[in-house]
Formats: C-alpha cells, sequence, structure tokens
C-alpha cells in the first residue's frame, strides 16, 4: 500500500509542476478551451467538406482526438521538465526503477485525457445535437480506456527522446499533426493515399474511433479493435524500455549522465 500511495503522489506531484505556474484561467484555457475550438474547428470544416447533417463520426473522433493532447504537451513536456530542472541527474543516480517513475507520469495524465474526451463529447451533445441516449455505455467507456492507454504509451515513447534532444517539441507537434490527419478522426481511411495506411496502422486511437464509431451505429461486435488497441499501446511501451535502457547504458559507460 505504501508503494501504491508513493505512485500515485509522485504522479500528482509531476502533472502539478507542469500547471503551477498557470492561474486557474490560463489553465483552463490551455487545458479546455483551445483542445474544444481546435475539436469544433475540425468539426464544421467535415461539415462543409463532406455536406454531411449527421456529424457524429467527426464528433467522436474529434473528441478522441483531444486525448492525444495530453499525451504529447503533458507526457512529453514531464520529461523536458526534468531535463530543463536538472532533476534528471538525481532520477538517474537513485536506486528505485527510473521507468517505473516516468510511467508514473502518465496516470494523472490518462485522467485528464479522459475528462477532456468526455468534455467533447458534451460539447457535441450541446452544439451539434449528438444523441447518445442508445450507446452501449459499458463498452463505449471501456474503449475510451484502451484509446487513452495507447496514445499516453506513444506519449512516453516519444516522451523518451526528451531525454536525448533539446528539440522535442517539434516531434510532439508533427505526431500531433500525424494524429489529427491520419487516425481516421477527421479523413475516412478509404479516402487515404495507401502509402499513408501503413501512418495510420502504428498510430494509436484509430481503431479506438472505428470501435466508438461501430458502437454508436449500434456494432458491438468491437473485440477486434480493443485487442488490438491495447497491444499496440503495450508495444509502444516496450519499445520506449529498451529505449530508455539503451539510452541510459551510454550514459552510464560514458560516464556522463549529461548526455540526456
Amino acid at each position: 500500500m505504501e508503494g501504491i500511495r508513493r505512485f500515485i503522489n509522485q504522479a500528482y506531484i509531476s502533472y502539478k509542476s507542469l500547471f503551477s505556474v498557470l492561474s486557474i484561467q490560463n489553465y483552463l484555457l490551455v487545458k479546455t478551451l483551445m483542445p474544444l475550438f481546435q475539436m469544433i474547428f475540425f468539426v464544421l470544416t467535415a461539415k462543409l467538406a463532406y455536406h454531411s447533417t449527421d456529424l457524429t463520426p467527426w464528433i467522436i473522433g474529434n473528441s478522441f482526438i483531444l486525448a492525444s493532447f495530453n499525451a504529447f504537451f503533458g507526457v512529453g513536456n514531464s520529461f523536458i521538465t526534468e531535463r530543463a530542472m536538472g532533476t534528471l541527474k538525481v532520477i538517474i543516480a537513485s536506486p528505485i526503477n527510473k521507468f517505473v517513475i516516468f510511467i508514473g507520469r502518465t496516470l494523472m495524465h490518462i485522467i485528464d485525457g479522459l475528462f477532456t474526451v468526455v468534455l467533447g463529447l458534451i460539447v457535441g451533445v450541446i452544439l451539434f445535437k449528438m444523441d447518445l441516449t442508445q450507446i452501449n455505455y459499458p463498452l463505449f467507456i471501456v474503449v475510451l480506456l484502451t484509446g487513452v492507454f495507447s496514445v499516453m504509451c506513444l506519449g512516453v515513447l516519444i516522451g523518451i527522446f526528451a531525454l536525448i534532444t533539446r528539440e522535442i517539441h517539434m516531434l510532439l507537434n508533427t505526431t500531433y499533426s500525424f494524429m489529427i490527419l491520419f487516425s481516421g478522426a477527421n479523413i475516412p481511411k478509404d479516402d487515404l493515399p495507401k502509402a499513408c495506411a501503413i501512418i495510420t496502422n502504428i498510430l494509436p486511437l484509430s481503431r479506438s474511433i472505428e470501435a466508438a464509431r461501430m458502437i454508436y451505429n449500434g456494432n458491438l461486435n468491437v473485440g477486434m479493435q480493443l485487442i488490438q488497441e491495447f497491444l499496440l499501446g503495450c508495444a509502444y511501451i516496450f519499445l520506449a524500455l529498451l529505449l530508455y535502457n539503451f539510452l541510459e547504458n551510454i550514459a552510464r559507460k560514458g560516464s556522463a549522465i549529461d548526455v540526456y
């Protein structure tokens, strides 16, 4: 129990440190208004582009994409903060499992990401009259949890690169743009060039978005999408662990922790 309590406390303190310098107004602007306006923009763009009166597929897709904002600019920034504040060397020198510390950084962002997605769906109901009364809520929640888990794992993998480079923001923004373009949230997979299919298959949320849309349409046969999404998240974590161990070994052998 003591270990769990410390794990949760570390996750909370790490999350709080990212936003402690912001006033409540700026926090709400960064965490809610900006992502929601982005969602509304893409939903309205889809309405004009596809001349559709049913905007539900784009509302669901862009609501799920909001979780990637937490994954990249939340989890990713937590690694940047460790480097910028000079605490990275202390973590590396500590006797505990460093990778567990970094994984703990995702806990609060998973909760925050879930809240942001739900908020996006509420905006869809209020502004665009989306009807969610007939969906299977337990299954929809499972799909949401799986999707958020997967994208947070990608955030950890990308955040690891912040340990070796200062130019991580370009990578974060590029990956976020890839999510918007190739996840299927805004452009149907069938409309994408065939060369982009590879990108779509390795991105998180694409299968969760597909499964959420299937549930909305009454098709509950989403087991394959859930399994694939979960395994993709596990693959991201495994790659992040390998990358972290590789970089840490280089730093220790060269007696240069500052390689990070």
